[in-house]
Formats: C-alpha cells, structure tokens, sequence
C-alpha cells in the first residue's frame, strides 16, 4: 500500500504521535529526525507492514482501519 499523510494522521498513537516501533517498520530510525514524514510519502509497504503499523497504533475500534489497495 502506499504512504500517505491521511493514513499516518489516521494511524497515530492517542499522543497524536508515533512510537518507536511503528516508525521502525517505515524505515525511519530513532530518534526521528524533522522531515521523517516527507521521505515516507508515497512509498509503498507491504500490507503486512501496514497492518502492523495500524496495530501499534493501539486504537481499539475493531473492523476499521483496513489497509487498503
């Protein structure tokens, strides 16, 4: 799937923030550094990679949030 600034908004953590495993799965190290997000978008992930980022996440709405195409 691909990357894009409506799914990461969506995939936040309840910090309106990402956690250190779920910016490991994109490829961006830790600490991040400014502009993280800009070398993320429009890549793609595989779907597994998504669904594992939307995991982390940790929303507990079932059934929501597939990853798409």
């Amino acid at each position: 799937m691909e990357v894009t600034n409506e799914w990461l908004l969506r995939w936040q953590t309840a910090g309106g923030g990402y956690n250190q495993k779920q910016l490991a799965l994109l490829g961006v190290p830790w600490p991040p550094k400014r502009g993280w997000k800009h070398d993320v978008l429009d890549t793609e992930i595989p779907d597994d990679v998504a669904r594992a980022f939307q995991v982390l996440a940790g929303h507990r709405s079932s059934g929501q949030g597939q990853a798409g195409a």
